[in-house]
């Protein structure tokens, strides 16, 4: 009986680190998964407010830097709306004129970085 009992206890022990095992392997892909969705809600939650924040993050921004830049191409002439009335502006002056200012944010960015020996489009 004694040599039965150590093979039963024996086989116990095995069959409860499987178990164990499989538990703690369930319990980390679990984990993972969590921390996986955690990150997806995040980045859908940031292009939620970029898409429906493109007037604060993107528009506004972009008046205010394609504004000047506008009217020193076009010698005074365009756009019409002064600087701070974006808002008087048609939708399509305002997304051109917005549209500028990224582009001219972005060439400013890329010749800053090019001056200081670093190249943005690597």
């Amino acid at each position: 009986m004694g040599c039965l009992g150590a093979v039963t206890a024996q086989r116990l022990a095995a069959i409860v680190r499987n178990s164990l095992g499989e538990h703690m392997e369930d319990l980390g892909e679990g984990l993972f998964k969590s921390i996986l969705r955690i990150i997806g809600l995040f980045f859908r939650g940031l292009l939620w407010v970029l898409i429906n924040s493109w007037d604060l993050c993107l528009e506004r921004p972009g008046w205010y830097i394609g504004w000047p830049v506008c009217r020193l191409l076009s010698l005074g002439r365009l756009p019409k709306e002064a600087w701070g009335e974006p808002d008087r502006a048609s939708d399509k002056c305002q997304a051109l004129v917005a549209i500028i200012g990224l582009i001219a944010i972005f060439i400013v960015v890329v010749g800053i970085s090019s001056l200081l020996g670093a190249s943005a489009l690597n």
